[in-house]
């Protein structure tokens, strides 16, 4: 049966081939002594390190600095109780934030750049698809949004059974408790205040660019609950439950995103507002509401919008805070020229 022991001082693990065979002095990868877990004995007979077995070893739930195998209530802090390896846990995951935080930094930098100098570029080619940019005084701002890299597939049957099964599932809730009989109607669109008007935000152009991330954990429940056939049913005199299923199947598309809402299609939900669950009609995402903070403190001034998945930008549109202009990224350059 293996074991295995951890090094605390280079934290690799070091194999034991068979019950018999002892703990070794000094790890195999770092040459150093093995040092006794932290609490252990005292400091004339100190403990040998433990033997981990090997569901241990494949969950990883040991320390990260003296390598103990850790409780259940442990494991989310990813120390033991030793005062010593708690302070260094915090000190390394200090580092790690402050790490990632650099990188994404770092890339943002990058993107921005980046973005700049395929403008440059289309404006070259073609300088009245730019012509918004007149507006602008100084460097054109970019501002970052995800970008939905998800594939458009034809919708497979089992997908759409899977949302079947799902909406006839929250019908026959609603028709043992009567729910629907009692429903009130509510407003169309719940996701705008009352003091908002009913025309689409000039802002919601960044979903475009976008694609739709916020799409991608819909599903084959696409968000709906019972408020929303009860809705649909206030909005339908005469519509039976059966009938909320026929409709709400009628609006699937022949082509959807991979793995995505089964609405999410080529542009956009294709399910008319008033059908959409609550989630779809009032989320946004913070990309979003930075997009729109922005706009609402530099009125008019254009400013691109770059769609971004990892470090690589597949969308970028320049946008004045009301209409928004496709920007095709140059054709047969993998890299942009440095300025």
């Amino acid at each position: 049966m293996l074991h295995y022991v951890q090094c605390r001082q280079c934290h690799r693990f070091t194999t034991l081939w068979a019950d018999h065979q002892g703990v070794p002095r000094v790890c195999a990868w770092c040459g150093k002594r093995f040092l006794p877990l932290c609490g252990s004995g005292g400091a004339a007979s100190p403990a040998p390190p433990a033997l981990l077995s090997v569901e241990d070893r494949l969950r990883n739930d040991v320390c990260r600095v003296c390598g103990c195998v850790l409780s259940l209530r442990q494991v989310i802090g990813r120390t033991c109780d030793d005062p010593q390896c708690r302070v260094a846990g915090r000190q390394a995951q200090t580092r790690e934030m402050a790490r990632k935080a650099s990188q994404r930094l770092r890339h943002a930098v990058a993107v921005r750049s980046k973005a700049r100098r395929w403008f440059r570029i289309v404006k070259q080619q073609s300088p009245t698809i730019c012509s918004l940019h007149g507006k602008a005084t100084g460097a054109l701002a970019v501002l970052l949004l995800p970008a939905n890299t998800r594939r458009l597939a034809w919708l497979p049957e089992s997908r759409k059974r899977a949302f079947i099964n799902e909406l006839e599932s929250l019908v026959s809730t609603m028709r043992q408790d009567g729910a629907h009989e009692a429903a009130t109607p509510q407003q169309e669109d719940v996701g705008r205040s009352a003091d908002e008007s009913s025309e689409p935000s000039p802002w919601e152009h960044s979903c475009a660019i976008c694609g739709g991330c916020c799409c991608q954990t819909g599903g084959t429940t696409a968000y709906l609950r019972t408020a929303q056939i009860a809705r649909y049913i206030q909005s339908h005199p005469g519509a039976g439950l059966d009938d909320v299923v026929r409709s709400f199947v009628s609006y699937l598309p022949a082509v959807s995103f991979e793995g995505s809402c089964v609405y999410h299609a080529r542009r956009g939900c294709a399910l008319p507002p008033p059908m959409r669950s609550d989630v779809c009609l009032s989320f946004y995402c913070a990309e979003h509401h930075r997009v729109r903070e922005w706009f609402q403190a530099e009125a008019e001034v254009p400013a691109l919008l770059a769609a971004v998945a990892g470090a690589k930008i597949h969308r970028i549109a320049l946008f004045d805070g009301r209409r928004l202009r496709a920007i095709p990224l140059p054709v047969g350059i993998v890299e942009p020229p440095r300025a």
